[in-house]
């Protein structure tokens, strides 16, 4: 489960990319246009509504791959709690074992 700050961090580092005060469709519309074209990633303006409250959360995880996302397009690093959410979300890659 993303933890509330989590989001809320998201949310302020895309205020502060945009300088908007007013989130709605269209601003989620140009924030997904905008982070496709910057690094080729894409995030449904949907998903972006349901960061920002527009729309329910269909559960209360969001997935660590939009999270990364966002704070790569943002270049959120001024404070250590996103840093820490990637860091905790990232797979823990283990060496395969093989039986003998």
């Amino acid at each position: 489960m993303n933890s509330m700050k989590t989001l809320h961090s998201l949310r302020e580092a895309l205020h502060k990319k945009f300088g908007s005060i007013t989130v709605d469709r269209q601003l989620c519309e140009q924030i997904s246009v905008a982070i496709f074209t910057h690094q080729e990633d894409y995030i449904s303006t949907t998903t972006l509504m349901r960061l920002f409250g527009l729309l329910p959360m269909d559960r209360n995880v969001f997935p660590p791959q939009i999270i990364e996302m966002i704070v790569r397009y943002t270049g959120h690093q001024t404070d250590g709690t996103l840093d820490a959410l990637i860091t905790a979300i990232k797979p823990l890659h283990k060496t395969p074992t093989r039986r003998i």
